[in-house]
């Protein structure tokens, strides 16, 4: 088989008419030193070429340099600091030949006293307090006057004794007044001293904002119900309608995302880190194509990379196929590294039994460093049986002249308009074709080895990686499912087994817990209209007798023949996200071990991901 790609679709040259040597470059901020924590200022450099890429990076005095935004086509970024100190700003300025580093010092200076501030976000503020004695922490706590609410804290941070702190306040409902003060924690978590009370009144959402989901109670609380996870972080499918948000658990808004740029583009928010600090992928709408970025509880980009810049490093590092677009996945790892999902896409000829060349998308996995740099890669045209086809056949489409795509699918670079609808010898219809023969949609994660679980929908497979935090060779150690390497102890019947499922997570070592949408199962393949059904499945596996046991099989209260994710909640009930039902809303059922339903919400949108979480700052995983 030959693999056949032009890069050049994918990974524009750089190469510029008027370069840099010849430029007289000036970087420029909007705003003089000495401003404000959460105050964004925005770089830009001047004179510079039309097609430069930029690299914005910053360093606090005394600690490590952190990038923002790895090389980018936009000149003008944004950044956001909340830490009080002297900053060195370096952006780094390119053009396909040479490199030009240019640099700037700047201030970040603290609030008088203790005080609690609005953001441009009418839900989140900002609380400033002096610096605390080195060896304790800090956290901030806040609760509704008038009991509608119960406290929420921040997560703490560190005390030097020499520096002011900085929190963001988030997961407040609009027009609310709220009580809020500082706590000092000694190193066992114990309370050693309260700050000053002060009130703040959140603001009330813009007017204009129709893109927020709707969500109402679908089933009331029952006594069963989780207490300790009682907000939900919703993140809707990007092009399907609605913004990631957060609300309680009867529906009230407490957070959404506001986006730095007004006319930005739908994303699709895939985790929540620690210290309120949230990953989204998304289409960009400059030459980037696609982005993947972290942004804090205001909405500032805190780090960002795209496609150009990952299809770069790929190839630099021996990558044989094109980088396309990153999609479905990106999250934090407990070490600071990120683990991202991407596409690629080849011709081979002769593949998957069919005749001639074959176009064929497929998967890369990246690992990456704190400053988003690829340290880690993976192919699956390297480490799956390319004769493993779709099995449902699943194709992906692209119109180019209206830039249509099927749903789930990426714009295709390579595949060419060989013949139409009807198939080979039918007239060409100007729709391109690909065959989607993994649609990977999530990355587990096992603290314990660093191995990663790739969810490959469309082999019904969960497919263990040694990846070792970057260290790993990449081999695949095992596929959990139907046909793969592991014996049910629960019999034989292939429908015990996922089908077409999302989100698969590791609970502990030896349990993967995972949405199963259920599309390929018996019932469903005999009645596509009334037999189908999806479930939260909680697997235990023994990786030395390859034997795996079904703990739990949960249906669900609708079928969602797409997206959808399940979480093990503190008191062992799980939490379903049927994600997409008839096109056009989701429900969030949490289902007792006995299959009881505690409580289901309804969102006026498809969702891809659900989280029940105590508060905002808590890493979910």
């Amino acid at each position: 088989m030959t693999l056949k790609y032009t890069r050049p679709l994918v990974a524009a040259s750089l190469a510029l008419a008027a370069g840099l040597a010849n430029a007289q470059l000036n970087l420029v901020s909007d705003l003089p030193p000495g401003q404000l924590p959460g105050t964004s200022v925005t770089w830009s450099v001047e004179n510079a070429p039309a097609n430069a890429t930029y690299r914005l990076a910053v360093t606090r005095i005394g600690g490590q340099q952190q990038v923002i935004y790895d090389y980018t086509s936009i000149n003008g970024l944004r950044w956001t600091p909340l830490e009080v100190g002297r900053y060195a700003v370096t952006m780094t300025v390119r053009d396909g030949v040479n490199l030009e580093t240019l640099r700037a010092g700047f201030l970040i200076r603290p609030t008088p006293g203790v005080s609690v501030r609005e953001t441009r976000h009418p839900l989140v503020a900002i609380y400033g307090a002096p610096a605390c004695p080195a060896g304790l922490r800090m956290a901030v706590t806040f609760s509704p006057e008038g009991g509608t609410q119960l406290p929420v804290s921040t997560d703490a941070k560190a005390c030097d004794g020499n520096t002011a702190m900085n929190f963001y306040l988030g997961g407040m409902l609009p027009e609310t007044n709220y009580a809020v003060r500082h706590v000092l924690l000694s190193p066992n978590g114990t309370e050693v001293v309260q700050g000053p009370l002060r009130q703040f009144t959140t603001g009330a959402i813009p007017e204009g904002l129709d893109d927020i989901p709707e969500v109402t109670v679908d089933s009331p609380a029952t006594a069963d119900v989780s207490t300790e996870e009682r907000f939900v972080v919703f993140g809707p499918t990007a092009g399907l309608g609605g913004r990631p948000i957060a609300t309680d658990l009867d529906g009230n808004l407490v957070w959404y995302y506001n986006p730095p740029d007004a006319d930005e583009s739908g994303v699709t928010l895939t985790r929540m880190s620690s210290g309120g600090r949230i990953m989204l992928i998304g289409a960009a709408t400059s030459n980037d194509r696609f982005r993947v970025r972290e942004i804090d509880l205001v909405g500032n980009t805190l780090r960002e990379t795209n496609a150009r810049r990952l299809s770069e490093q790929f190839a630099a590092n021996g990558g044989t196929v094109p980088l396309t677009t990153i999609h479905h996945e990106a999250r934090e790892l407990p070490n600071g590294q990120w683990i991202v999902l991407a596409h690629s896409e080849a011709r081979i000829d002769g593949a998957q039994g069919e005749e001639g060349p074959v176009d064929i998308l497929s998967d890369i996995i990246l690992g990456l460093d704190r400053n988003m740099q690829v340290i880690w890669q993976w192919d699956a045209f390297e480490h799956v049986d390319l004769e493993k086809v779709a099995i449902l056949g699943e194709l992906c489409t692209y119109n180019p002249e209206t830039g249509a795509t099927q749903g789930g699918c990426p714009i295709l670079f390579l595949s060419q308009d060989d013949y139409g609808p009807e198939g080979p010898g039918s007239e060409p219809d100007g729709v391109l074709e690909a065959n989607d023969w993994l649609h990977s949609n999530a990355l587990g994660y096992r603290e314990s080895d660093g191995t990663i679980v790739m969810s490959i929908r469309h082999l019904d497979w969960m497919m263990g990686i040694d990846y070792a935090d970057g260290q790993g060779t990449g081999a695949v150690k095992w596929n959990l499912g139907k046909d793969g390497d592991f014996t049910l102890t629960d019999g034989v019947d292939p429908d015990l087994w996922q089908s077409h499922q999302h989100d698969n997570n590791f609970i502990g070592d030896n349990q993967m817990l995972v949405y199963d949408n259920g599309n390929a199962l018996t019932a469903c393949a005999a009645d596509p209209i009334n037999g189908c059904g999806s479930r939260a499945q909680l697997y235990s596996f023994d990786e030395n007798t390859m034997e795996a046991t079904l703990e739990h099989s949960l249906a669900t209260r609708e079928y969602s023949f797409a997206l959808g994710s399940a979480q093990l909640l503190e008191n062992g009930n799980i939490y379903a996200n049927s994600g997409i039902i008839g096109f056009s809303y989701a429900l969030g059922d949490e289902l007792t071990p006995s299959g009881e339903v505690a409580l289901s919400l309804r969102v006026s949108v498809p969702v891809y991901r659900q989280f029940r979480v105590k508060d905002l700052y808590t890493r979910n995983d």
